[in-house]
């Protein structure tokens, strides 16, 4: 029997010479950057968007006159935030919007509230942030309830439908 010596070794052989494992380690090297970049990049953004988005909310929730230095920054924190627009990053505050299950939300409360008639986001604390249309953030949020309604309706309308959301009783 003649052995074919034309054939290249495949990656996965005992070929352990210097060129071979160089050119091996290099190309995995290659990829684990590529991957750890584009996870990296995500998650970088996510963490600009989100503080993005807490200094306009702090900004915009500011009662007194506005002086120059506030307006220069709610002016470059707008032009940052458009720019992530241009990215396809996108922002999403539920803050006043009635609670439904099936919303990219994580309930950090349920807090009872007189003020409500229907389950309502009564604060976003970080929003949900889409790249590209996926979610790469889901909201925080705090669920004001109507006060003579139970958490254990929720609790278990929610059950029902799915939503594996965290929610934490304060009564």
């Amino acid at each position: 029997m003649t052995m074919d010596y034309r054939r290249r070794p495949m990656v996965f052989s005992d070929d352990t010479s210097a060129e071979s494992t160089k050119k091996i380690t290099k190309n995995k090297a290659e990829t684990l950057t590529h991957l750890e970049l584009n996870s990296q990049l995500v998650q970088s953004i996510v963490v600009v968007a989100t503080a993005l988005w807490r200094i306009q909310t702090a900004i915009n929730r500011s009662n007194s006159a506005a002086d120059d230095l506030t307006i220069k920054i709610a002016r470059h924190v707008d032009v940052a935030i458009e720019s992530l627009k241009n990215a396809k990053v996108e922002l999403r505050a539920y803050t006043d919007e009635p609670y439904t299950s099936g919303m990219a939300v994580n309930i950090l409360a349920i807090q009872p509230t007189a003020d409500v008639t229907q389950d309502t986001v009564g604060e976003t604390v970080k929003p949900t942030i889409y790249f590209r249309d996926y979610i790469v953030q889901r909201a925080d949020v705090i669920v004001f309830r109507p006060e003579n309604q139970s958490t254990t309706a929720m609790n278990s309308s929610e059950n029902k439908d799915g939503d594996q959301s965290k929610e934490t009783n304060l009564e």
